[in-house]
């Protein structure tokens, strides 16, 4: 018994970027997205239109990034997971119109630039904020989606997700204390505040590691 698919299907992109000077560039770009379908019956392929824009720049040694993101989906595909609730068959499914937008942004600077050769104290900080909606109403009877109304949010997608990376650098050795901050999102569509039962809460996580580099051919990760 043999299954055979076949997709042929056009996928085109565009992106810009202008720079004003070594300092200063601005990009954007439009490009679609496409997910096939696995063999699962009566579901269709995933589409999408992706828009970024977004500028890059260097001030006396302050490195960032920020960006804006709109992605239209015609045709969100899941997959049945045990993870998100599911019996684990993997099958997919379609969940009609989506909206996923929002921001990121990025620095990077060293705390001793231009006051030591010998040390480094790059500090790093990232921030992604993505607002999502359903733009479709819709019954499903899988178990994070359920009965879907037209501006639900979409589960399994935290709003606010913060990144901060401290570090000190030497020839020698290199320590780096990372903070990483996820709000509370659901596990089943819906909107408004969120449910204690359909509810994975705000989690904060640090982590700190060291290297030290005794020769060119060994060195210790702690």
């Amino acid at each position: 018994f043999v299954l055979e698919n076949k997709v042929i299907v056009w996928i085109p992109g565009i992106g810009k970027n202008y720079k004003f000077n070594n300092d200063f560039s601005v990009f954007g770009g439009v490009h679609k997205g496409f997910s096939p379908t696995s063999n699962t019956p009566g579901q269709g392929a995933e589409e999408s239109i992706n828009y970024e824009i977004g500028t890059r720049f260097s001030i006396k040694g302050l490195q960032g990034e920020l960006v804006g993101f709109y992605n239209d989906y015609q045709n969100l595909l899941g997959s049945d997971l045990t993870a998100t609730g599911g019996t684990g068959s993997l099958d997919q499914f379609n969940a009609g119109k989506v909206r996923v937008s929002g921001i990121e942004f990025l620095l990077n600077y060293n705390l001793l630039y231009n006051t030591s050769e010998k040390f480094k104290l790059p500090i790093s900080i990232s921030y992604t904020l993505t607002d999502t909606e359903f733009l479709t109403s819709f019954n499903s009877n899988e178990d994070i989606y359920g009965i879907v109304t037209k501006g639900d949010e979409i589960p399994y997608i935290a709003k606010h997700q913060l990144n901060a990376t401290f570090g000190l650098e030497h020839k020698k050795f290199e320590v780096n204390l990372n903070l990483r901050y996820t709000s509370a999102f659901r596990t089943r569509a819906g909107s408004g505040q969120i449910p204690d039962n359909f509810k994975v809460d705000s989690n904060f996580i640090v982590d700190l590691s060291a290297r030290y580099f005794f020769n060119k051919n060994l060195n210790f990760y702690f």
